[in-house]
């Protein structure tokens, strides 16, 4: 009796380094045969086929445990031939999920000079509109290499090489149906560091207008987004308030009805003028029209009707 334990012991070792063996092997072999240029491009044709852009996937490769590093992904608008550059993009595949339907991502990646970091999840069958979801964050983007606005993106010609410069922060939440990302639901939170809105093209000339730091919270659903809590504090301009967008496909689709109360700052364009006709105490600011062109009210004046002396 005493003889048969050792034994014993030794014969559930043998079985557990067969064990462990074995799971090496499936683990190797998994990895070894993982097509990981076909879901590579699986992810491609969807982000491509889901925002319009032109996607391109530079090099790649498959890390223990299940985690895709892309070393570079060119994302090119369909209005623009410059591609904005994410760089070492990470994603964490979960193979269970994959096999029932279910894409989940978990993603990292360096962008604009910051990162982004969430969870998308892609479920269902993608020729029988998916359903899509992503909860993220987004850190220390530098806007200033954002590119500037150009005939392509359907914009009026007084705002072509419009551009911004600044720091954002953005915590997402967002879920949407096939190619239906505005008609979907979400919520975000904004936060925009030393803003600065600099069109090359009006009146007066080049302008640029340091709106400074600016943060909001956003839901949106079924194309109306309810903006909350918008707070402007710059060189510019003062002011807080709130208002609503109706979500178009583009700019001049999107309807806007925004209203401030604040105070012009001295860098705000023509603020001698304006203050000087209705005096330097707290005003009314309202943005209405389309995001195309907008059309700013002062106390319930448009601006240019107010440069014209009609009160």
């Amino acid at each position: 009796m005493a003889d048969q334990a050792p034994k014993k012991g030794r014969r559930w070792g043998i079985w557990l380094l067969y064990g462990l063996f074995g799971l090496v092997m499936f683990t190797v072999g998994l990895v070894w045969t993982f097509p990981v240029e076909a879901l590579v491009q699986q992810v491609v044709r969807q982000v491509s086929d889901q925002s319009g852009w032109q996607v391109r996937a530079k090099g790649s490769t498959l890390h223990l445990p299940f985690t895709l590093a892309v070393d570079q992904l060119d994302l090119t608008p369909s209005s623009s031939d410059q591609a904005i550059e994410l760089r070492k993009v990470n994603v964490a595949l979960s193979p269970l999920k994959l096999r029932g339907g279910i894409t989940e991502l978990d993603l990292e990646s360096s962008v604009l000079g910051g990162n982004v970091a969430g969870l998308l999840t892609i479920e269902g069958d993608v020729r029988a509109q998916p359903s899509f979801r992503w909860d993220g964050t987004a850190r220390a983007l530098d806007l200033a290499q954002l590119p500037p606005l150009t005939r392509q993106m359907d914009v009026p010609p007084n705002i072509v090489g419009m551009s911004v410069t600044g720091v954002a922060d953005m915590d997402v939440e967002s879920a949407w149906r096939d190619r239906e990302a505005i008609r979907g639901n979400g919520d975000i939170n904004l936060r925009l560091k030393t803003l600065v809105v600099k069109v090359p093209n009006t009146p007066m000339g080049p302008i640029s207008v340091p709106l400074g730091d600016v943060s909001a919270h956003v839901t949106w659903q079924r194309g109306r987004a309810e903006v909350e809590s918008l707070t402007i504090d710059g060189e510019a301009m003062q002011a807080t308030g709130g208002g609503w967008a109706l979500l178009g496909r583009n700019a001049r689709l999107t309807r806007l009805n925004l209203q401030l109360e604040g105070t012009l700052g001295a860098k705000f364009p023509m603020q001698q003028l304006v203050t000087g006709m209705l005096g330097s105490g707290p005003l009314t600011l309202t943005i209405k029209g389309t995001a195309a062109q907008p059309v700013l009210y002062v106390n319930g004046k448009p601006l240019a009707r107010l440069l014209g002396g009609s009160f």
